[in-house]
């Protein structure tokens, strides 16, 4: 497929562009939580901290509950290539 390369390289330099202007953005704001335009807030930047288990090492040291408590679950995933 002929486009797919140069769908590939627009969403790649789209993506750079985004998150060039993300990094301008987050190096002006400095530690505020949020940027205004016109008065009104644009972007929100908060710090945020979540518990996370450690799946790997339950399932390596505890295999048994890891297989009672684990569940699966489907999804689909679009990719450009």
């Amino acid at each position: 497929s002929g486009g797919s390369g140069f769908a590939k390289a627009a969403a790649d330099a789209a993506e750079e562009r985004l998150e060039a202007a993300k990094n301008a953005l987050k190096a002006e704001m400095q530690d505020a939580e949020a940027a205004l335009f016109s008065g009104e807030k644009v972007v929100s930047w908060k710090s945020s901290s979540r518990t996370a288990l450690d799946t790997k090492a339950v399932k390596a040291e505890l295999p048994e509950i890891f297989e009672k408590y684990s569940r699966t679950s489907s999804s689909r995933r679009f990719l450009i290539h």
